[in-house]
């Protein structure tokens, strides 16, 4: 039986079919890529795939823009529940019983919320998805709030209040003032590295804890609810916020160190083809 190399005519119409074309490496699947500023700074872009070409069937299944429309409408309808249930009891039509006013839980959700929009408009950061994903944190915050008070989880769990004060008031608060200050670095409106980044994010952090407490002393006053058990535990409720929020801002902080040192890197030692062309 003779090879499959020996015989000339199969080979006349196979070899045609591969003559010319380039084997290109296929590069491997990023979860978050990034995208770097004028300054040097780099942030958080949309996750990244492979080329279209590679993978037909995984785009027909998947796409990040059906992604960001099912949380942005699950954002929508979950806010939407929240103030209807607390607009109800702050009128009287429902009688669920809270130690904190209904009418200041209402306000704090509308206040925070009216707060994330504003800030991820002007932020207008370069991954939809990820501010997506820290506006449905938020409004999961938001309802563990108000579901504390309803049934008194706040009471019945010791660590419930610091649980919350930890990852809400401390992490989620500071990954969100990091990132915008990344996306306006980004968009060249200004100019800070990745350490004062997080300085300033964690500040603000502390600055809007103590806001926060400020206001639930004024809430008290004038709804008459009693938010502010003692000033031992405005004291932990602010430690939280700091230690959640340094928690978080050092893993940020390595990331984007990680993936700057990398970008540098590949530009000091291009691939051999890029530096043949």
């Amino acid at each position: 039986m003779p090879k499959s190399n020996d015989n000339k005519e199969l080979d006349k119409i196979v070899s045609p079919t591969f003559e010319g074309q380039e084997v290109k490496e296929i590069e491997p699947l990023a979860f978050l890529a990034t995208s770097q500023s004028p300054n040097g700074d780099y942030a958080i872009a949309e996750p990244a795939c492979l080329p279209l070409e590679t993978q037909p069937e995984y785009t027909r299944v998947f796409s990040w823009e059906q992604l960001n429309k099912i949380l942005v409408n699950l954002n929508k309808l979950l806010l939407a529940g929240l103030v209807t249930f607390e607009a109800l009891n702050a009128l009287g039509i429902l009688q669920y019983h809270v130690s904190f006013h209904w009418i200041a839980l209402l306000i704090t959700t509308g206040g925070v919320w009216a707060l994330l929009k504003i800030i991820f408009f002007y932020a207008r950061t370069s991954s939809k998805t990820v501010s997506n994903i820290l506006m449905l944190a938020t409004v999961a915050a938001l309802y563990a709030d108000t579901l504390g008070q309803v049934f008194s989880l706040f009471d019945r769990i010791e660590w419930y209040d610091q649980i919350l004060h930890f990852f809400a008031g401390g992490a989620l608060c500071a990954s969100i003032i990091f990132l915008l200050i990344q996306s306006l670095g980004v968009r060249g409106k200004i100019s800070l590295g990745i350490l004062t980044t997080a300085f300033f994010a964690w500040t603000s952090t502390l600055s809007l804890g103590l806001f926060y407490e400020f206001g639930e002393l004024i809430l008290d006053k004038i709804t008459g609810s009693n938010s502010l058990v003692s000033l031992s535990d405005t004291i932990n409720d602010l430690l939280l916020d700091t230690f959640g929020s340094l928690s978080i801002l050092v893993i940020l902080v390595i990331y984007f160190y990680y993936v700057s040192r990398r970008s540098r890197s590949a530009d000091k030692n291009p691939a051999p083809e890029a530096a043949n062309t």
